[in-house]
């Protein structure tokens, strides 16, 4: 999807062009693919790899961690799926220009730890590993702080950025945004 290109004058500080409410415009392709095939290898791994264990493993009981573990059956599919998932969130990364900078340093920084969990298997199903428990926590933490930290992003010079949707309406401002509400327009 694409914005159109022209807004009121004054509205981006660049002549009056470019994308509404600080918004990007299209990005590159394998951005997109990349973002959406994470949690699709993530579930598609954990899934092949669960229907090839033997009757004891339990879903509900056990890790994805045990699906990757040196004694689990056909421990390559869920490897690869870890380390699938971690180099789709380290390209996102690369790609989510928009997002502020924090975020998309602790998405890489997840994706890679994602990596590791990979490279760092348990060495049985039961079994514990500290580089392992290390590198999981690690993406844990930064996957999960990675939205909130992107979301923060600076209003630069010509007051775009993601927060500039939320600026308080003026008065005055009336209906200069062509049908949207006063306060959603940088003027």
């Amino acid at each position: 999807m694409t914005w159109p290109q022209h807004r009121p004058r004054g509205a981006s500080g660049r002549g009056g062009h470019g994308p509404p409410l600080g918004i990007v415009g299209r990005g590159p392709g394998w951005g997109l693919l990349s973002c959406s095939a994470a949690p699709l290898v993530l579930v598609g791994g954990w899934t092949l790899a669960a229907r090839r264990q033997p009757p004891g493993y339990d879903a509900v009981r056990d890790t994805i961690s045990a699906l990757a573990a040196r004694d689990a059956t056909d421990r390559w599919l869920m490897t690869a799926a870890l380390a699938g998932v971690g180099a789709c969130h380290v390209a996102t990364a690369w790609v989510l220009r928009p997002a502020a900078r924090t975020g998309r340093v602790l998405l890489a920084a997840g994706g890679g730890a994602t990596v590791a969990v990979a490279l760092f298997p348990l060495p049985s199903a039961g079994g514990q590993s500290r580089a392992h428990s290390v590198a999981a926590t690690l993406a844990f933490g930064a996957l999960t702080l990675w939205p909130a930290a992107a979301a923060v992003s600076t209003i630069g010079p010509d007051g775009g950025g993601l927060g500039a949707a939320a600026a308080p309406p003026r008065r005055g401002d009336g209906d200069r945004g062509h049908g949207r509400p006063a306060g959603l327009v940088r003027s």
